[in-house]
Order: C-alpha cells, then structure tokens, then sequence
C-alpha cells in the first residue's frame, strides 16, 4: 500500500533494497489524493533523445514499480492457517496454486474449521442487517465465555455501516447486561495489553495485516422490502475489489465462521464485469461445503475458480517408490491404519499413521527418501526447514531410509511400532509439536555413536565447559554437521555445559554451519568437504544435493 511518491526516496539511503508486497492484497488508495497527468512541454531537438518511462509514471505503488526493474521471488509457504482449507480458496483464487500448506493432523471429516450460519430472519435495510449483527454479537459473546482470553477474535463486515451496526448492538447491551459489558471490555481491552490478541471489528478495507484465532464475517447482505437480493457489493464490485476478499478470508489461524442471510445461490453475478462479486459467491459456496464436509463439493469450488489446479487432499493408496509400498504394506500387516500422500502441494506426506485409539487424527507422519526427499532444492529445506515447518503445526515426524529398509526391514519396522506405542495414548493436540529427529543415513545413532565418541570429522577434543556453540563456529575441517544431533539426542551433550532440548541443538548447529558456509562461500550440503579437497560425488548423489 505505499505510493511510488512515498516509497521511492527512501531507497536512495540503501546500498541494497529488498521491496516485499503482495499485488493480490490492498492497494493504495487514491481516495481524497490528486497525481499530476503528465504534460510534455517542448519537442525534443533532434540531437536529444528522450526516454519516458509511462511505467514509472503510471506505478500506483513502489512494489509495482519495482516488479518493472528487478528479479523477483515468490515466498511460497503459508504459515498463518493450521488447517489446508483456511487458505485453500486465496491459494487456488488468487495464487495459482502455489502456496505451500501443511497437511492436517486430523483425518478427513474429524473437524470442520469453518462454520456456516444462516439467519432465517436476517433483513437488507439501509445498508445494514441488524438480525445479522445480534446474532454475530452472540457468537462472539458465546466464544468468550468459552474461551476466555485463550483464543483471538476477530469481526469482518462488508462494509463500514454494518460494522457500525455490530457496534451498537453491544454497547446496547452492555448497558443492559453489566456482566455482557464486562466480557467485551476485556476482550477490547485485554490486561496485558497485547492488542494483536485484542477483539476488533472492522470493514474489509481495514483489516490488511491482521490476523487472530477465530474469524467472524457478517455477510450482511440479504433480502430487501420486496424480499429481493440485489448483488450491489459496493468495493468489492470494482475493478480490484476481489482484492479485498483475499484480505479478509486469509485472515484465520484455526477457524473461520460465516454468518449469512442468504444461501450462495441467491446471487445473481453472472453478469458481473468484474471478478469480485463471483468470488463472493463461490466463496460463499465453498465455506458451505467446509462446513457440511463436503469434499466433493469443496473440491468443486477449488476447479470453478482455478480449473488449472488439482487441491485433492490424496489418502488413497498411491505410492512415489517401491520402497514406499513395502513400508506401507508391512505397516498394514502389522494392524495399523495408514493413509497415503497425505496433504497437497510440496507438502504431501509419504505415509501417516492413523493414532488407532483416535482415529480422528493422525499420529505420525513417516518420510521415505523418494522422489519428494531427493526433489527438494537444498538439504536445509528438505532436512530442517520443511521438517520444521511440519513440526509447527503439530505433526510427528519420522523419517525411513531406504539403505536401512534393505539391511534390516524387521528392525525399521519394529522401530516404527515402537514410536505408535510411545505416542498413541498422548497424541499432542493440533498446533503442539512433538519433535523426533531422524537417524542417520548410514545406520541407526547408536551404532553411529558407537564407532566414534566425537562428530564425524571433528578434530581436537570436546570444548570446555559451555563452549560448544563457539567451537562448532570454529570448525575448520569437513564436518557431518548432524551428527552433534545424535549426540545431543542421547545426552552426550550434558558434560559440555549445553543444556538445551535435542531439537534446539540440532537448530544452533544448523545456524553454525550457515555461518561457516557464508564466510566461505561454499554451497550448502549435508557433508562439507575441507577446502581444496576433492568431493566424491559418487557418495554424495544418494544423500544430498547441490545448489547452483
């Protein structure tokens, strides 16, 4: 949202600029502003030569200008919504299908993470929908007391009128009820002060840059004095307006509530010029279909709007090697519900394992060394970052090597069945994470730990007291950095005065190796060579991969 005028002379102070922005958010306003037209004054001699730049001139904001001028890098993961279908519609919409999401740890049909609630009685007057107001007030009012100050909330309108109305309608009745007045004073006004947990009510135009637990829309609109439905969606019927949806529907971290006066169908945008009324209703029509768990119908919606896109959420058996089969099928004959390519995108699941005391969530999710594993970009992505991503909202992550499969397919089994029985009957809720490193390439971290009481290439003995941190930086041969994970999953790490979980260690290696890298300018791989040394790719091919 800032204007070339405004955006453009910081630049100058910069030896390097990075511009970040989204062209399918908000764009600057125009309202109340004036931009000069462009006048050429004099003709140009004939020894001048004049260039105008129409694109510099006609930019409405310095990210559309800079999109003229310099290369450009899509961040592709989404980690605001816990759940695939709170972002799916924006993903499909308006990102073609790039966003990388996380699976959920819940199985199809265990939890809808939106809501459809249609009021019967709700009436289009004056712009505003008052049935539909004191109802959202009561969903609100319900969430609190049930949640307290536990879960945010947040309230979005269509429109600046109905917000007005939402408004009024509790401060009515908190005049009324002394108890209602005191819920939501808290909620406004939260003790510890910490305003991105406050409630808040706002039009669409003003909620770019917010987010909360649990989103409401007022829909608003619905039948009018001749019991009609007009499709008059003011902004988001312009050029642009279905910008604003964007907004406002990828608002949620856990759920999303539609109150309506309306079913989809009542809306009549088929002459629409511009794409913002048909995105209303086919969101409308997607929410429903959430909210029924309908995944034929959701999916319906998804190809309505990006025909291109395949959104399916695979857990039909459907395998990417035969190394992923054979797992499946000992798992299988070993009594276990296991679902398959689990999740969409860049971020589909090998194998999860159904918790079988719960069978409305997931309780591991199994990684085999495939195509997915060797198709990742760099090792950090495929072996920390996307790890970590996974972890964040909740799943248990084990990784199976194929080198270990063909030696000893019993004992990864058996291994397998051992993580089921240690998490089944505390399978952590959604959103908390449970960190399970993987082993190592070449055999299991106690074998590893028994052929070498220090990491792989490490010269010199252990750091003193407290040190590690530094004599990781300070490392100047090659080094297998994951192998001070092994030892800080079995405690090794306890003498040199490093008292951190196993999971945080691994990450300050993680961020030690970087620095190292940097200072060197080397590109990133699982194991780094001394400098001068001669790399053998033969080894190499099968554990990592080069990037450019």
């Amino acid at each position: 949202q800032c204007a070339v005028e405004h955006g453009l002379p910081p630049t100058y102070r910069g030896r390097r600029i990075v511009i970040a922005g989204d062209e399918q958010q908000l764009q600057p306003s125009m309202q109340f502003q004036a931009r000069s037209e462009f006048v050429e004054e004099d003709e140009p001699s004939e020894n001048e030569e004049e260039v105008i730049d129409t694109e510099a001139v006609e930019a409405d904001s310095i990210l559309r200008l800079a999109k003229t001028r310099f290369p450009q890098r899509m961040l592709t993961w989404h980690y605001r919504s816990k759940f695939p279908e709170l972002i799916d519609f924006s993903n499909h919409g308006f990102y073609d299908g790039r966003l990388k999401t996380v699976p959920d740890t819940l199985t199809d049909g265990a939890l809808a993470p939106i809501s459809y609630i249609k009021v019967e009685d709700g009436e289009w007057r004056k712009r505003t929908n008052r049935p539909e107001a004191e109802r959202v007030v009561e969903e609100v009012y319900q969430l609190l007391l049930k949640h307290g100050g536990a879960k945010s909330i947040g309230v979005i309108t269509f429109n600046i009128t109905q917000r007005e109305m939402i408004l009024n309608v509790i401060d009515a009745r908190s005049n009324e009820d002394h108890e209602f007045g005191e819920v939501f004073t808290r909620a406004f006004s939260p003790p510890d002060a910490n305003l991105d947990q406050a409630l808040f009510v706002k039009n669409i135009e003003n909620v770019q840059g917010d987010e909360r637990d649990i989103i409401l829309f007022s829909i608003g609109y619905g039948p009018d004095e001749d019991g009609r439905v007009r499709a008059a969606f003011g902004s988001l019927s312009q050029e642009g307006g279905e910008n604003r949806l964007n907004v406002a529907v990828s608002r949620a971290k856990e759920a999303i509530i539609i109150v309506a006066s309306i079913e989809p169908e009542q809306l009549n945008v088929g002459e629409s010029k511009n794409r913002g009324p048909r995105l209303v209703r086919a969101y409308l029509e997607y929410a429903r279909a959430v909210a029924r768990q309908s995944e034929e119908a959701r999916q319906a919606v998804l190809r309505e709007i990006n025909p291109v896109k395949d959104a399916h959420v695979g857990t039909s058996a459907s395998f990417e090697s035969p190394f992923e089969e054979q797992v499946y099928e000992a798992l299988r004959a070993k009594g276990l519900q296991v679902d398959t390519q689990v999740g969409v995108s860049g971020y589909r699941l090998d194998l999860a394992i159904v918790d079988p005391n719960m069978n409305s969530r997931y309780l591991i999710g199994i990684e085999c060394d495939g195509a997915t594993y060797h198709s990742a970009p760099s090792v950090r992505e495929r072996d920390a970052y996307r790890q970590r991503f996974l972890e964040s909202r909740g799943w248990v992550i084990h990784r199976r090597w194929s080198r270990n499969w063909w030696r000893n397919p019993e004992r990864e089994v058996e291994a397998i069945l051992d993580l089921v029985a240690r998490y089944q009957s505390k399978a952590p809720a959604p959103g908390e994470a449970v960190v399970e490193l993987p082993e190592s390439v070449e055999g299991s971290a106690d074998e590893n730990l028994a052929e070498h009481s220090e990491p792989q290439g490490c010269q010199g003995e252990w750091p003193e007291q407290g040190r590690i941190k530094a004599w990781v930086e300070e490392v100047r041969d090659g080094f297998h950095w994951y192998a001070i994970a092994d030892f800080a999953e079995k405690g090794r790490l306890d003498k040199c005065g490093w008292a951190k979980s196993r999971i945080e260690a691994r990450f300050d290696c993680e961020r030690a190796q970087i620095t190292w890298l940097n200072e060197r300018k080397i590109a990133p791989n699982l194991y780094v060579q001394p400098e001068g040394s001669a790399e053998d790719d033969a080894e190499l091919s099968n554990e990592s991969e080069h990037d450019d």
